[in-house]
């Protein structure tokens, strides 16, 4: 076999990877706290943002996060509440979180709707240019020969028994076989590619992402109080919209929507027209803004429920599969790396 190869410690095997865009190429960049339901996402959360900080000083790259904020804003009382149930679980993980009436809202968020009755406010959250910083951080390592890029190889076949062997082709033909102790594939929402070696019903749940002119320059992230109930809705066929907001370079990213539509790209829109449609109700000066460019993701979603995101392929002990992550790769890649890793290589 051509180009054998050893040596490695934990192979990386994603889909069509480009550094931080995730598998799909629209990955957005909120951190965030206050849309973590249980005290174990919102510790994995926390424990994420602490190698997000560890690691931006360690690489030279703490200008591409921005520790801005992040506001829910509702608009009545049973939205309040729900709201606030989410800040007692960030509160008991010993993070802060504020709660302003309207009218403060509107004077630290000027271009909101004058309808919104509050928010909850968590300083601990931010945003971060996950393809820049992938990109500085592969550098890093690269430049410590602690990584090895294989771009461009096709997988044709992967062995796990005693070692993991993994069959690459090249653009020009040529097969590669790397060799490694230990495999990390890194599936998302093309679980379901591997058959049945991947425990759940993982299946891709579309959603778009508009691009927008912003209404102002103002730094922070928010996503409304009936986000998490449009994203926790899973029914087949249906179409759920949750307002969500982050600025990024010259555009505001506005979201999001989630339907179990398969890899289908009809549609879209509609769709497209109903994020803004409830993004008006949050902001009403967008009817002013230019759509730039509407994203198209497919998020990676176990319709049985089941939440672990870290599982056994085809139960071998030396290969390990991230997926089911819905809404959360960004936020919890670090965390989620770091314990797939030390599970296989131990802590140091």
């Amino acid at each position: 076999m051509a180009g054998y190869k050893r040596g490695l410690s934990v192979a990386l095997v994603d889909q069509a990877l480009s550094p931080g865009m995730g598998s799909t190429f629209t990955s957005g960049g909120s951190l965030g706290l206050l849309d973590k339901t249980t005290l174990q996402l919102g510790g994995q959360a926390l424990e994420s943002m602490e190698i997000y900080r560890s690691t931006s000083k360690l690489i030279e790259a703490e200008d591409l996060i921005s520790w801005c904020g992040g506001y829910v804003p509702y608009f009545d009382d049973t939205e309040e509440q729900g709201c606030l149930k989410i800040a007692e679980v960030v509160e008991q993980l010993g993070v802060k979180v504020d709660c302003v009436d309207g009218k403060v809202l509107r004077q630290r968020v000027p271009f909101l709707s004058g309808d919104l009755s509050g928010a909850t406010v968590c300083g601990s959250e931010g945003r971060v240019r996950p393809h820049d910083f992938c990109t500085v951080l592969f550098s890093y390592l690269k430049d410590r020969n602690a990584f090895d890029w294989f771009g461009g190889h096709r997988v044709v076949e992967l062995n796990l028994a005693d070692e993991v062997e993994i069959a690459c082709e090249q653009r020009s033909g040529e097969r590669v076989v790397l060799s490694s102790s230990f495999c990390l594939i890194a599936v998302g929402s093309y679980a379901a590619s591997l058959g049945d070696a991947i425990p759940g019903d993982v299946q891709p749940r579309r959603g778009l992402v508009v691009s927008v002119d912003p209404v102002s320059d103002l730094d922070v992230v928010m996503h409304g109080a009936g986000y998490l109930g449009a994203r926790d809705e899973c029914d087949p066929g249906s179409l759920s919209c949750g307002f969500a907001f982050e600025p990024r370079g010259p555009v505001w990213r506005l979201g999001s929507s989630r339907e179990l539509v398969g890899w289908s790209t009809d549609g879209t829109e509609k769709v497209a027209n109903a994020i803004l449609d409830d993004a008006h109700r949050y902001i009403p000066g967008l009817n002013q803004s230019r759509i730039r460019r509407i994203d198209v993701c497919w998020r990676p979603f176990d319709r049985t429920g089941e939440e672990e995101m870290v599982r056994a392929v085809g139960g071998s002990r030396i290969a390990k599969a991230i997926t089911a992550q819905e809404g959360e790769g960004i936020t919890l890649a670090p965390y989620l790396a770091d314990r797939v890793v030390s599970g296989f290589v131990g802590d140091d």
